[in-house]
């Protein structure tokens, strides 16, 4: 039996929201699955009504912002897209974790203790992030923050739809749990990288004439 990677959640997103600038790629940890799970057919926008509300709720923002405006939005929500797909990513190997050490009670509290270590990494940076895009919602001064809230939650909803057409049953041999703590091993400065790539501008801007922290994508 073939065991794929069903843990690089934010790379299925990447995958299946492709036409939504919201989730970031990279590797993260390996979850293991049977055969042929974790995959998806490519997602069309209609078989995803959140997306259908995304796509048009950018539109409607993207009319009556001006580009210093939209510019800033653009780092709140690539910002909040890189922190769900992180979260979504420790919630399913969290699931993972728990299922191994059910089936296989030697490996539970070396397994127990190997996510305490990654979430303990992970956990801080990210409540730091969150803290900073919250505020950043919270001091803007052109579309009112719960415009945004709401904005962000229909990102959200469409990521949650997506994740749940992902096959997602975990195999629990113990040669599958040890890869699965191996690859939080080797992804836990990956997902630390990811997380550092989160940046929030100030508002009101600041020009300091350079590029460098600009953005990938802007809302529609």
């Amino acid at each position: 039996m073939t065991r794929t990677r069903i843990f690089a959640v934010a790379l299925s997103f990447a995958l299946m929201l492709a036409a939504s600038p919201v989730y970031a790629a990279d590797e993260t940890a390996a979850a293991p699955v049977k055969e042929g799970a974790g995959k998806a057919a490519p997602e069309k926008v209609t078989d995803n009504p959140y997306r259908l509300k995304v796509d048009k709720r950018s539109k409607e923002i993207g009319a009556k912002l001006q580009p210093k405006e939209l510019e800033h939005l653009a780092y709140i929500r690539e910002g909040f897209g890189i922190l769900r797909a992180v979260y979504m990513v420790e919630r399913d190997v969290g699931t993972a974790v728990k299922a191994c050490g059910r089936d296989n009670p030697a490996l539970r509290e070396g397994m127990d203790r190997r996510f305490s270590s990654w979430t303990g990494a992970v956990d801080p940076v990210m409540k730091e992030k969150q803290d900073r895009i919250d505020a950043a919602v919270n001091d803007q001064t052109y579309i009112k923050p719960k415009e945004i809230k709401d904005y962000l939650k229909l990102i959200e909803q469409a990521a949650e739809h997506a994740n749940r057409t992902i096959d997602k049953e975990i195999i629990t041999t113990p040669e599958a749990c040890n890869s699965l703590a191996a690859s939080m091993d080797r992804t836990q400065d990956t997902v630390a990288k990811l997380l550092g790539q989160v940046q929030v501008k100030p508002w009101p801007p600041v020009d300091d004439g350079s590029d460098e922290d600009k953005p990938v994508t802007t809302p529609n």
